[in-house]
């Protein structure tokens, strides 16, 4: 996973005669270990405004999957012949909306309050109207901290940990963290990392795996449109590999106006979510009760599907229906990509669909939710934890304790699952890479008290906590209506609230 730390001296780590051993990110990169990939876009002197001139090359260049962001100091500089270089209010909180709107979609953001100045030790103390230069930035300080709720990134706000110890770990020039600091500042943002579920990502996506040589011009090229009685429906084919495509289905409820919440809706092919064929109209009797994607459209989503990649890795003579076309592409894929998992082959085929929705002008990016059952479920959850742009998550019997399914089939993890119990990776650390995500399980076969039990344990929730709920039928595999309603109802509190 890499990290790119974008910000003034304070994230460059090096005013006061810092060397580079003694740097705060020098320092988190030994906490954290090989898991992540560090770069320091911090510059000394730059106002927000200074730095968003080298966002680009300093930032975007790197591709990151995390950034650090840090800003606050020079945007007011006391200097009167400096004045024009200051950052109002306004300026700076539309600098960061450019900054969120510049990053990838997927890139995660942890936002950083400038530490304490120690006003009467400051340069221009005499110069700052009643010395209040500290004063001065505890606005923008509260603009970082209210940008950083509204779009729910974590925040690590330095200020307030390190104000009651600012004569300890702050130089004599009153505003460069000191060796100390250095390494308090390294702590708390490790710490940070950890309590947004970012550590314990970069773990399971190292145990994902990446494939080897797997570029290819994406395509999403619709073949058919639908016109149902409830919902409207697109058929499209999707490059998911070199040289492979998957059909891809979007259905839209009726006669809607702006833009609308969407789910994912992962499965084995998008026609059984909808519990038909579209093109015969024949009943698929075997998914009546688990048409998650007809029943979302009903219910006012955008929602999206798309054949797994047993019909998509492989040429096959094997009927659709049979499972052995599993076998067959998970042993596939891993001979062909021996770093990778068919988990990664799964998840990497579901984030091409959150793609779609995140580019589509009838959907609300910052309303999309994933939803699974059984294998979708094993999907879902997996996507939906690692994914920043999927906001809740419903899934439904899909085995959340190791034991409980079928995960060391070939076509998820294989044997790779008794290293992940080595190494102490369990379901519920999963739950908790998504940095506290509101997460609903359906139980009824394969997961059971059992699986309560383990989600309990996952960090960044309360004990009681409404973000994590389960709903356990105990009746089998299928949900009852009733049950799959609550379900819903779950995904609507955290797609539809105003």
């Amino acid at each position: 996973m890499r990290i790119v730390a974008f910000g003034d001296s304070i994230t460059e780590g090096r005013a006061g005669g810092i060397t580079p051993e003694q740097n705060w990110l020098t320092l988190l990169s030994k906490k954290l270990g090989g898991d992540f990939e560090f770069f320091n876009a911090g510059v000394g002197g730059n106002s927000a405004r200074e730095a968003m001139a080298r966002f680009e090359r300093d930032v975007l260049s790197r591709n990151p999957d995390v950034v650090l962001l840090e800003f606050g100091g020079n945007n007011h500089d006391p200097a009167p012949e400096r004045k024009a270089r200051r950052v109002s209010d306004q300026e700076f909180r539309s600098l960061l909306e450019k900054f969120k709107a510049g990053l990838p979609a997927k890139c995660q953001v942890v936002m950083i309050t400038f530490p304490p100045i120690i006003s009467e030790q400051h340069q221009y103390f005499p110069r700052v109207p009643g010395g209040k230069v500290d004063e001065e930035l505890h606005p923008q300080r509260q603009i970082v901290r209210d940008f950083a709720a509204e779009n729910g990134y974590p925040l690590l706000d330095l200020y307030k940990e390190i104000y009651p110890r600012r004569h300890e770990l702050i130089f004599p020039d009153g505003v460069h963290l000191n060796v100390a600091g250095q390494v308090f500042f390294a702590e708390k943002v490790a710490r940070t990392l950890e309590s947004a579920g970012i550590t314990s990502k970069a773990k399971w996506l190292k145990q994902i795996g990446t494939p080897g040589d797997y570029t290819f011009e994406k395509s999403f090229k619709q073949i058919k449109k639908y016109c149902f009685e409830d919902f409207d429906a697109e058929l499209y084919l999707q490059a998911n590999g070199p040289g492979t495509f998957q059909r891809t289905m979007m259905v839209f409820p009726k006669n809607f106006t702006g833009k609308l919440p969407a789910v994912v809706v992962p499965f084995y092919a998008p026609e059984k979510m909808l519990g038909f064929d579209p093109e015969t109209g024949e009943s698929l009797e075997r998914y009546i009760g688990v048409t998650m994607m007809r029943d979302l459209a009903r219910r006012g989503y955008a929602c999206i599907s798309a054949d797994s990649y047993h019909l998509t890795y492989l040429k096959s003579d094997r009927d659709k229906e049979d499972f052995y076309r599993w076998r067959d592409a998970g042993t596939a894929v891993t001979q062909d990509h021996p770093s990778w998992t068919g988990m990664g082959k799964l998840i990497a085929d579901t984030e091409l669909l959150i793609d779609v929705l995140c580019e589509d002008a009838r959907v609300d990016s910052n309303r999309i939710g994933i939803a699974g059952h059984s294998l979708g479920g094993k999907m879902a959850f997996y996507s939906g934890c690692l994914d920043p742009r999927i906001k809740v998550i419903l899934a439904s019997d899909f085995g959340f304790c190791w034991d409980n399914t079928n995960w060391k089939d070939i076509w998820y993890w294989g044997e790779k699952v008794e290293l992940l119990k080595q190494l102490g990776m369990d379901h519920a650390s999963l739950l908790g890479a998504s940095g506290g995500k509101p997460f609903c399980l359906i139980a009824g076969e394969y997961d059971n008290d059992e699986s309560r039990q383990l989600m309990e344990q996952a960090p960044g929730y309360a004990p009681v906590d409404e973000r994590r709920i389960i709903y356990n039928h105990a009746t089998g595999h299928r949900p009852p209506e009733d049950v799959l309603q609550k379900g819903y109802d779950f995904l609507d509190k955290w797609l539809k609230a105003e």
